[in-house]
């Protein structure tokens, strides 16, 4: 027997030969990741533009474990904010209607100033 034949070229197919597929889509990679990212951004944004004015916004404290340290205030627009024991400048408890700024968190957007009304 010949090896010969293992050592013969392949046919190739010519380019217009070729079938023309389109590129396959990348899947998005850490998409929030880039909301965050962008997220801080517009703060920033923000914070530079109007230095001295941050919009108090008015909610009511859904949710709030002083001994989890942390809750949940439901916006007057029905958005829900996350609230740190930290961002506290006075007690809370469920139901009470509070004042607060918005802040950059690690998650997300973050209630700080947090004061009853």
């Amino acid at each position: 027997m010949s090896r010969s034949h293992k050592n013969q070229a392949k046919p190739t197919l010519a380019a217009s030969d070729k079938k023309k597929t389109a590129p396959k889509a990348q899947p998005q990679k850490n998409t929030f990741a880039n909301f965050i990212t962008k997220l801080k951004n517009w703060f920033k944004e923000q914070s530079q533009s109007n230095p001295n004015q941050q919009t108090i916004k008015t909610g009511v404290v859904k949710f709030f474990s002083r001994s989890k340290g942390f809750g949940f205030i439901q916006e007057e627009n029905g958005n829900e904010v996350f609230v740190h024991i930290s961002a506290l400048t006075s007690q809370i408890r469920e139901s009470d209607k509070v004042t607060f700024n918005l802040a950059p968190g690690k998650r997300g957007v973050n209630a700080i100033n947090v004061k009853i009304v």
